[in-house]
Parts: C-alpha cells; sequence; structure tokens
C-alpha cells in the first residue's frame, strides 16, 4: 500500500493532477499497483497461480474501482485546482 500511496503523491507533486486525465492516470496507476502486489503476495500463500488469481480478484472488483478511481481522481483534481 505505501508503494501505491507514494506514486500516487510523487505524481501529484510532478503537476499529475493539473487535468482530470492526468489524476484519473495517476489514480489508476496507483490501484493497478496496489492490485499486482495484492495479487502477487496472494499468490505466495495460496496453491493457485498469479494468473488464476488474477482472473478471480480483477474481474470481481472492475465495477467498484472504476468508481473508485473516478472518485479519486475527481477529488486530486479539485485539490490540484485549489492550491
Amino acid at each position: 500500500m505505501a508503494v501505491g500511496a507514494a506514486v500516487i503523491g510523487f505524481l501529484r507533486e510532478q503537476g499529475w493532477n493539473s487535468t482530470f486525465i492526468r489524476s484519473f492516470a495517476a489514480v489508476a496507476l496507483s490501484t493497478a499497483i496496489y492490485h499486482v502486489f495484492g495479487h502477487f503476495w496472494t499468490s505466495l500463500h495460496t496453491p493457485q497461480t498469479f494468473i488464476d488469481l488474477f482472473d478471480a480478484g480483477f474481474f470481481a472488483y472492475l465495477i467498484g474501482n472504476g468508481i473508485e478511481i473516478i472518485l479519486a481522481a475527481c477529488m486530486l483534481w479539485f485539490i490540484g485546482k485549489q492550491t
């Protein structure tokens, strides 16, 4: 989780919150990092392969993560407009 937070913080400092599209890309990248680390960690502790876990975990949370990414991108963009 710390890696995803560090990435989104770094991207914000680099000006990725100047437009909604760039904010969306930053949040989507951070969410992808969370998924990769989470699926990798889970694959170490279960008999399933990384690909099987990705298929099960990614598609199960796709709609919720899409809503989360849109809302977080809106907040990141709004914060960028205020500063």
